[in-house]
């Protein structure tokens, strides 16, 4: 692991648990070495640090789990390691998401640009409209 990369934090919870489980088995394969915990410890801290890229409280709640389990293995009686902790979550670090890539285009506003993402509607608007002939109310609900 380089220098650099050990200082940048984890840019999700996936890559968090992706070193994870390359932790675990390195662990397995070639034991407690001091690089071993060194490397441990650079994903404590990478970790930690990624916490102010987690809002969501089931993520937080995944990526502490995880810190705490590398933090239970380098500690040492009169070694505490690096703080396990999550930094709180700044939005000011979240990454800026383009609109136009929104995977969801049907739950966009409606406008004559975008009336071929919206189709498929015609036969329960003619049954609104048939039910409103017939009816001085017709109320309608449901999702998106």
């Amino acid at each position: 692991m380089t220098d650099m990369i050990a200082q940048a934090p984890f840019p999700s919870l996936a890559a968090l648990k992706a070193a994870h489980a390359e932790l675990l088995r390195r662990l397995r394969e070639g034991g407690e070495t001091p690089e071993m915990l060194a490397a441990i410890e650079g994903a404590i801290r990478r970790g930690s640090a990624a916490g102010a890229l987690l809002d969501s409280e089931d993520e937080r709640w995944q990526a502490q789990n995880i810190l705490d389990y590398w933090g239970t293995r380098v500690y040492r009686p009169g070694y505490d390691g690096p703080d396990a902790s999550l930094v709180e979550f700044d939005p000011a670090q979240a990454p800026a998401l383009d609109d136009a890539l929104c995977p969801y285009l049907g739950l966009d506003a409606f406008g004559e640009a975008r009336s071929p993402v919206f189709f498929g509607r015609e036969r329960l608007i003619a049954e609104i409209l048939e039910k409103m002939a017939a009816e001085p109310l017709v109320a309608v609900l449901g999702p998106s």
